[in-house]
């Protein structure tokens, strides 16, 4: 199943994937959002070097 979570810079999403079941069944998919929203937001609900494991890389912009 996709369940596409948008608003706040993909957080939202980023945050019901880290408080999902650590089953290996949930992959989030984000952009470089990820590594902006710690300085933008006061509280995630989530560390994003701690809650998630980076697994690979799909796409480059240059």
């Amino acid at each position: 199943m996709i369940e596409n979570l948008g608003g706040a810079g993909g957080t939202i999403g980023a945050k019901k994937v880290a408080q999902s079941k650590n089953d290996g069944h949930t992959v989030l998919i984000h952009h470089i959002g990820m590594a902006t929203a710690p300085a933008l937001y006061r509280n995630l609900g989530f560390d994003p070097l701690k809650d998630f494991e980076m697994i690979g890389e799909i796409a480059t912009y240059r």
